[in-house]
């Protein structure tokens, strides 16, 4: 009853909310088998729309571009063609501001603002800052086409994952050159933004405005931290946990699909669950998909992950003061085309993370989280999202 009732309310706030203040984008997308979710950002005059990975790991919003010598992905929709005029000089403030995440420190070329973005999986972007509208949409439905600097990628370097099917990244992080920073900095939204991504594929984002945040668990964000970085938990399967399961560092990445753990509390969960399976009808089985699976040890072909929870317990990451991240098994399991089940944790030294542990999209399957970074805290709460499956 109480998850009908919020659901009512997040429809309400979309449709009354006010129009100064509050931003939703429909979101698309899911964790398997695409990979991603992403919002629908139109750009210019023209008003063209691109497709970008909804990345609360990124500060910088960018587009693969039409340029000459480009090296860009396969995407949904043609490059972002600039013109001289929208190019940001080195000098600019939001160039300065971009340098300390930016593998150019001094751009080459005082005319313009190059970057070279690398992620946690290898994968990189170059780029020149420019400047062009975002056509930005209230909850009201008005739309207003507002000055936004954003990345103009020229060359894109895969890493250890595939490509996401995207046409560049929608960066809603920390820092000054996000979306969030620029609206703020208008007087257009406040610096909030809260996702909250389906299990049946699709959501929403929202940007300024708090939706409602009745039964929120709050937590207070190390301000230190670039990331969104919650300190220290402790990791809990079912009643069960293990050395190597403490003290853990957790960082909240929408960019990221899957969660990824260090390798001591890799392998200690991934011994907690194949204990817990012993007797269990399921059976390990080689799967493309994920690097650990299982198969029904009695030919039952698995079409969701509600066939097989009840082999399965729910995770808990245990902060300080009895505050509580739940993931029940769909939080952390998918089902394959194969029909196989596949733990959506993985071992995060694999791309390079070490004590890093990224809590990631199937994690936040059916939360409402709310990032915000006007107040220094992240908030979370379990609602049934809104589905988009398209």
């Amino acid at each position: 009853m109480y998850l009908k009732a919020l659901v009512w309310c997040l429809s309400a706030w979309i449709a009354s909310a006010a129009p100064s203040k509050s931003v939703v984008f429909p979101v698309k997308g899911d964790v398997y088998p695409r990979g991603l979710y992403t919002a629908a950002v139109t750009l210019g005059a023209t008003k063209k729309t691109y497709l970008l990975d909804i990345d609360t790991g990124s500060d910088l919003t960018w587009v693969q571009c039409n340029v000459p010598s480009a090296k860009n992905h396969r995407a949904p929709n043609a490059p972002y063609t600039p013109v001289p005029a929208q190019v940001i000089p080195a000098a600019n403030p939001m160039c300065n501001a971009l340098q300390p995440i930016s593998g150019i420190k001094k751009p080459p070329n005082p005319k313009r603002c190059d970057y070279l973005i690398k992620y946690a999986d290898g994968s990189s972007t170059q780029g020149m800052l420019i400047s062009d509208t975002v056509n930005v949409q209230f909850t009201n439905r008005t739309v207003a086409p507002l000055p936004f600097v954003f990345g103009c990628g020229y060359n894109q370097i895969s890493g250890s994952n595939p490509p996401p099917n995207a046409d560049g990244i929608l960066g809603l992080g920390k820092g000054k050159t996000t979306i969030l920073a620029q609206l703020g900095q208008m007087g257009v939204t406040r610096n909030v933004v809260a996702h909250c991504f389906s299990s049946n594929g699709g959501g929403s984002l929202f940007l300024g405005e708090l939706p409602p945040t009745q039964g929120v668990v709050w937590m207070p964000l190390l301000t230190k931290s670039a990331n969104y970085y919650l300190g220290k938990a402790a990791l809990v399967f079912g009643a069960q946990t293990a050395n190597d399961m403490n003290g853990l560092d957790i960082i909240l990445d929408s960019g990221s699909t899957y969660t990824y753990l260090a390798s001591k509390p890799y392998k200690a969960l991934l011994s907690l669950i194949n204990g817990y399976l012993n007797g269990k009808p399921l059976a390990p089985v080689k799967d493309a998909a994920l690097p650990v699976c299982w198969k029904s040890s009695t030919g039952k072909t698995f079409k969701s992950v509600t066939d097989v929870a009840a082999n399965f317990q729910s995770l808990t990451l245990s902060f300080p003061n009895n505050v509580k991240f739940q993931m029940d098994p769909t939080s952390y399991l998918i089902v394959t085309t194969s029909g196989n089940v596949c733990l959506g944790i993985l071992n995060g030294d694999e791309i390079g993370l070490k004590n890093q542990n990224l809590i990631g999209d199937i994690s936040f399957l059916d939360k409402l989280v709310i990032y915000d970074n006007e107040n220094g805290k992240v908030g979370w709460v379990n609602v049934k999202c809104p589905s988009n499956k398209n």
